[in-house]
């Protein structure tokens, strides 16, 4: 591929990703949103969140993967009550790390 190639590629990609993201603002930056629709979005980085955490969890090159020898299994069930106790991301994530690496150590 030649440089001008690139660039012109690297300019849609740009493009694609920018516009979809501007062209609503543009469009409602004037406009109040109503409270139920505030209410539902409210869930959207939650929903999005577990959904990518089931399926990295759960899931085994495409296949259920549901037993106790799965260790990110039991490095939820770890996580669990911790991140329940402490509401804090970086512990969390300190003791989600460690326990996968344990646990896949020992399993």
């Amino acid at each position: 591929m030649s440089s001008m190639s690139i660039l012109l590629v690297c300019l849609g990609m740009g493009a694609v990703t920018y516009v979809p993201r501007v062209l609503p603002l543009l469009l409602f930056a004037d406009k109040e949103m109503p409270n139920w629709l505030k209410e539902v979005l409210k869930f959207v980085p939650v929903a999005m969140l577990s959904a990518l955490v089931a399926k990295d969890v759960f899931f085994k090159d495409d296949a259920l993967f549901m037993t106790l020898a799965n260790p990110k299994i039991l490095a939820l069930l770890l996580l669990i009550p911790i991140a329940a106790k402490f509401k804090s991301i970086t512990i969390s994530l300190v003791v989600g790390v460690a326990s996968i690496l344990l646990f896949s150590t020992i399993l």
